[in-house]
């Protein structure tokens, strides 16, 4: 049988032996009644006993969420790519018509610095002019005041190598013309000139601007010396040419 001393000892002993075991028995009632999977998970990835189970999935949804904003800029990021790369040939190519540009010109520069100016048989200069324009505000306009043909002349040199399908448009506007004034435009293939419109058959006063459109022959294409002209050679001062809306454009 045990001394006195002895069962002393083990009843100051029983509270810390029973004490854990209550704690533990607490703590597993509550798990097991009201804490759930979703604690358990929280506790055991470290967040604490006070976090809450739909914080514990904040970097999953995170991940989520950054995953969608990839989607959606790399989506969105398609037609962006799109646009820029139809826009090098949309920079050459004639938006209405689809047609490749080579040149143009209506003037509204204020300005006739784009072409070569001569004056053959010392008539007056081709200016660009507010009198009497196709459209906007300027046109090409002469009054040569001389009647030896060539009076006065411009031009512009365009290369069309690589190019096929060569067109050559403008508007006129002859005022006052009569049997011996001269309007010739044309167009230089790097050896010979060839005319695609001369007056000098009949007498012309036009009212309002002419268009002129010329689908020219193979020999225009893939020259890199190509050009165009226009002269006018008239010698009275009520005699004008007026040209605006000059282009030169290629089918491919």
């Amino acid at each position: 049988m045990p001394s006195a001393n002895t069962i002393v000892r083990m009843l100051a002993l029983f509270p810390l032996l029973v004490l854990p075991g209550c704690l533990l028995t607490a703590i597993s009632e509550e798990a097991l009644s009201g804490g759930g999977a979703g604690d358990h998970a929280l506790f055991v990835d470290g967040a604490g006993p006070d976090a809450h189970a739909p914080d514990a999935f904040v970097p999953d949804s995170s991940a989520q969420d950054r995953a969608v904003r990839d989607d959606r800029v790399a989506d969105s990021a398609a037609p962006d790519t799109a646009v820029r790369d139809s826009a090098v040939p949309d920079s050459a190519i004639d938006d209405a018509s689809g047609r490749i540009v080579l040149f143009s010109d209506d003037y509204e520069s204020g300005g006739i610095a784009n072409w070569t100016l001569s004056q053959p048989n010392n008539g007056n200069p081709w200016t660009a002019s507010p009198i009497d324009p196709a459209t906007g505000s300027y046109a090409a306009r002469v009054q040569p005041s001389e009647t030896t043909d060539p009076a006065s002349a411009m031009e512009h040199a365009i290369s069309t190598n690589g190019h096929q399908g060569i067109h050559f448009e403008y508007d006129r506007k002859l005022v006052e013309f009569d049997l011996a004034d001269r309007f010739r435009a044309s167009w230089f293939d790097g050896a010979t000139w060839f005319a695609l419109e001369q007056t000098g058959t009949v007498a012309i006063n036009d009212l309002t601007y002419s268009h002129r459109s010329f689908a020219l022959p193979a020999a225009a294409e893939n020259k890199p010396a190509f050009r165009i002209r226009f002269e006018c050679t008239a010698g009275a001062v009520s005699e004008f040419c007026n040209v605006d809306n000059v282009a030169v454009w290629a089918s491919q």
